[in-house]
């Protein structure tokens, strides 16, 4: 019996010493040298134009092919009138909304009088 107990006493330590040796985190396999992670890469953001989106009513130009578009349209005379004279156009008269949502009226431009049209969205057409 002496032999066993001082068997399980070495036993015991060397289990613990192991129990620890698993638990501990793994030393760097360097030789005292700090490990250095590069720098993340920075990646600069891209435009991406669209290909399909609603036009910018504000950068409209006057000769669309596709304008006037029927639709509801929600400006006042007023606003059709300021629009229509923003796109270079004067002495805006009989401006009168259609059944289409579409406002019409004739209107001055390079010396000449011409119809004018603005659909309901701020598109300008002189013809």
């Amino acid at each position: 019996m002496r032999i066993s107990f001082p068997l399980a006493v070495i036993a015991l330590v060397a289990g613990l010493a192991s129990a620890q040796a698993q638990d501990a985190p793994a030393a760097p396999a360097t030789s005292g040298a700090a490990t250095v992670s590069p720098p993340a890469k920075v990646v600069e953001p891209t435009m991406v134009q669209p290909t399909t989106s609603a036009p910018d009513v504000d950068s409209m130009s006057t000769n669309t092919v596709d304008a006037p578009l029927k639709g509801a349209n929600s400006f006042t005379e007023s606003q059709a009138r300021s629009r229509i004279e923003g796109h270079g156009f004067s002495s805006v008269t009989s401006l009168m909304k259609d059944s289409d949502g579409i406002w019409r009226g004739k209107a001055m431009k390079d010396g000449r009088t011409m119809d004018v049209a603005l659909d309901y969205k701020g598109e300008v057409v002189g013809h």
